[in-house]
């Protein structure tokens, strides 16, 4: 899967060096926290674990729990099947939640 986050042309905060991105939430404890992870809809159908969402490319993983659904039927410029992943994750404690969306 191509990533946006690798065509983006300005530097940005979160940009990670292998062209993946860090999102960092401010969290209070038991607060829940979704973000939508797109995945070509391909040989290999996405799957989660327990704290990461992924295919054979790209990773969304954070050190806090997820419970990922998985909606097909998205399709965008060039490619007409994509899944979109739901994970949503709550806080332990309070501070920083970091959520990395990049390569596997």
């Amino acid at each position: 899967m191509r990533s946006l986050c690798r065509e983006m042309a300005a530097p940005w905060p979160g940009l990670m060096a292998d062209g993946g991105v860090r999102l960092r939430f401010n969290a209070t404890a038991g607060g829940r926290f979704d973000n939508s992870v797109v995945f070509v809809d391909g040989e290999a159908a996405p799957q989660s674990d327990a704290t990461s969402v992924f295919d054979w490319t790209p990773r969304a993983a954070s050190a806090a729990p997820c419970d990922a659904a998985f909606e097909d039927g998205y399709a965008y410029d060039a490619e007409p099947k994509l899944v979109r992943a739901r994970p949503a994750r709550r806080a332990a404690a309070d501070g920083p939640l970091d959520v990395t969306v990049g390569s596997a």
